[in-house]
């Protein structure tokens, strides 16, 4: 997790205001998590974003990973419990909140409390299908006018549950057509910061 952030910082850092800082709080010698890094890096380019337009461009973005064990704790967007240990890596930002009835929604596809053409609702039910194909829960902690805390809670690589040996799944390279070469690939997302960072890292 810990070089995942440091190169994050230096595709965040250009596409945050100056007013906004960032401060770094990582755990030493945290385990490797068993995870794609492209997707991940887009879970926490999200969340940044989400954050940065909360703080309504001033303000301050915390980004930390810790091990940590959660007790029947509440998945913000699947609402089902989970318990155990593992890696969080967790955006958090003193901007405007989330309200009650706004928290039971965030997680729909479309559904966004950004003014128009600010959004697509779609950032955060991407967050959640990353996360959830990775074994892994989120955890949210929000007040109006306080700020909002997003954690991704990860197994570590050495607890993660491998699937069925032998066989192909959805994004296994044998799986996937072959393309005729050179080919094109589309990049398309509502943000264009994420669109040009993530076409870079492709």
């Amino acid at each position: 997790p810990a070089p995942l952030v440091e190169q994050m910082m230096k595709m965040l850092r250009p596409i945050l205001p100056s007013s906004i800082s960032i401060t770094l709080d990582i755990a030493p010698d945290l385990p490797a998590v068993a995870a794609n890094v492209v997707q991940l890096q887009q879970v926490l380019l999200n969340l940044c974003i989400n954050a940065r337009d909360a703080t309504i461009g001033v303000g301050t973005i915390t980004i930390a990973a810790r091990y940590e064990h959660f007790e029947r704790a509440d998945c913000a967007s699947c609402h089902k419990q989970f318990s155990g240990s593992y890696i969080a890596l967790s955006v958090a930002d003193d901007g405007q909140g989330i309200t009650p009835a706004q928290r039971i929604r965030i997680f729909e596809p479309f559904y966004t409390t950004k003014v128009e053409q600010k959004g697509t609702g779609m950032g955060l039910a991407t967050v959640h299908g990353i996360v959830h194909r990775h074994g892994g829960r989120i955890g949210l902690v929000s007040r109006p006018a306080v700020g909002s805390t997003f954690t991704i809670a990860l197994p570590a690589a050495d607890t993660a549950q491998p699937g069925p040996q032998g066989t192909a799944t959805e994004g296994d390279p044998d799986t996937l057509p072959r393309a005729t070469w050179p080919a094109r690939i589309l990049v398309v997302d509502d943000e264009p910061s994420i669109a040009h960072c993530t076409a870079e890292i492709l």
